[in-house]
């Protein structure tokens, strides 16, 4: 982007360009990590954390399924990977397997 020519631009930042930390922030307390079983939030909205979908779609991709179409593939990874986080673990085969049967 080009330069407006009434505002003059140093050619470096000046040496305490970078702000120091908030007074209050201490490292060791970090919100948004969940570090004990109790730190876990629940209610509406919050449900089982599970792992990355891809996976799921990986193994869909490696399993023979008749009649295989883009569609079907997202149907069985979405319900394996729901079936997975349900369980609060990281998907298997045999989710797969399940998914495809209830389809």
């Amino acid at each position: 982007m080009a330069q407006q020519p009434n505002i003059e631009v140093p050619s470096r930042p000046p040496r305490d360009a970078a702000p120091g930390p908030a007074d209050n922030w201490d490292p060791a307390r970090r919100p948004g990590v969940i570090s004990a079983p109790g730190d876990m939030p629940t209610g509406p909205g919050f449900g089982t954390p599970g792992p990355d979908a891809g996976w799921v779609l990986g193994l869909v991709a490696r399993l023979e399924i008749p009649e295989r179409t883009p569609a079907l593939e997202a149907i069985v990874g979405a319900i394996a990977a729901a079936r997975a986080a349900a369980l609060g673990r990281a998907a298997v085969p045999e989710d797969v397997r399940v998914a495809l049967t209830l389809c």
